[in-house]
């Protein structure tokens, strides 16, 4: 018995799963530190890409491998993998890892894997944790003030 219905047309679920891991990888070379800033999403369908990406720069002999995540807007186990693997090959090599700028998304990940203290975040992240600690001390402090004693 033949099926001679019409195809169907994928679902809303299968175009978002087409979707899923589009990212833009750029890379540059200042002195010894190379940076790899990472825009998008990280997922399986794109990790190939960005381990490739980190293991030519690591070829080289840059002192310092600096990867930019501020662009990111997803990432998954895979993408934690590939963190951890290049900062164990980095530091097995005498070579240095700092992840930069990781976005609020990508930092709740890390913090929930338990990695945001694990891994080597950049200054700038520390700076970023330290005005948001600030921001949000301010912000306790003006609720006490205009509520008064309880």
């Amino acid at each position: 018995m033949t099926d001679n219905s019409p195809p169907q047309r994928p679902s809303v679920r299968a175009w978002q799963a087409a979707a899923v891991g589009r990212s833009d990888i750029s890379s540059h070379r200042d002195g010894k530190v190379q940076t790899i800033s990472l825009v998008g999403e990280i997922d399986l369908s794109s990790a190939g890409d960005v381990e490739r990406e980190l293991l030519r720069a690591e070829a080289g002999d840059a002192r310092l491998m600096r990867m930019d995540l501020s662009g990111l807007t997803f990432i998954d186990l895979t993408a934690i993998k590939l963190f951890v693997l290049a900062d164990a090959r980095a530091r097995a090599d005498g070579h240095r890892l700092a992840l930069h700028g990781p976005s609020d998304p990508v930092l709740r990940v890390l913090r929930i894997a338990g990695l945001a203290d694990r891994l080597p975040l950049g200054i700038d992240q520390l700076s970023a944790e330290l005005r948001r600690l600030r921001s949000t001390l301010r912000t306790a402090k003006k609720t006490t003030h205009t509520q008064g004693p309880t």
